[in-house]
């Protein structure tokens, strides 16, 4: 997580009532930090596209060859606005008096998937049209760019974009209620009938 991610955490958490702790208070605060994207994958994709008109099927009226990159970005993290949502139950403190902590979280899924216009770089252009024409569109290329994004969607799925997003909002919030004053806080994952992958409880200790 960054540096100013941490800070907010620490500030949300300072602000926090000491023991018994306010769950509901508390869930509210922790909502707001998982709105937040817990991983990003950033694809390069280099993309051709050549097209080709003919007048009569004979007569060459229009050539636009075009190899250009671009960035695509996929980040994924909880996403508590569309399905099951975040449960908090207090647990017996252990022998040092601390509250403990149990939280369904539920799984990850990719929030958003990007081709960031700023970095598409052009390798190579060829344009040729009778009267003018052949000149190249970029809307011509966002099937391509759309299918580049694709991609890259489930590359990141192959790669355990979902288990980094996960386990990274799990140790958040592991973080998030140490600071807020429990000891023992166990994260477990809400299951998720669209991804069959299972987490055993994550425990954390002050």
């Amino acid at each position: 997580m960054t540096a100013s991610l941490l800070a907010a955490l620490f500030l949300l958490a300072s602000g926090c009532s000491r023991p018994p702790p306010d769950l509901t208070v508390l869930g509210e605060k922790c909502r707001s930090i998982l709105e937040l994207q817990s991983c990003e994958f950033i694809y390069h994709d280099i993309i051709y596209q050549g097209k080709t008109e003919k007048l009569l099927g004979l007569l060459l009226t229009r050539d636009t060859r075009l190899l250009f990159s671009v960035d695509i970005r996929v980040s994924a993290g909880i996403d508590l606005a569309n399905g099951p949502g975040l449960v908090l139950e207090s647990l017996p403190g252990p022998a040092d008096g601390l509250p403990g902590l149990a939280i369904k979280l539920p799984y990850a899924r990719i929030l958003d998937s990007d081709a960031d216009e700023n970095t598409i770089h052009q390798y190579f252009v060829h344009e040729y049209g009778l009267d003018g024409g052949g000149k190249v569109n970029w809307l011509d290329f966002q099937d391509e760019i759309a299918q580049a994004k694709k991609r890259a969607e489930a590359d990141a799925l192959r790669r355990g974009l979902l288990d980094t997003a996960w386990e990274n909002a799990a140790a958040s919030l592991g973080s998030f209620f140490r600071l807020a004053g429990f000891g023992v806080v166990k994260v477990e994952k809400i299951p998720d009938s669209q991804v069959e992958t299972a987490f055993p409880a994550r425990e954390t200790r002050t």
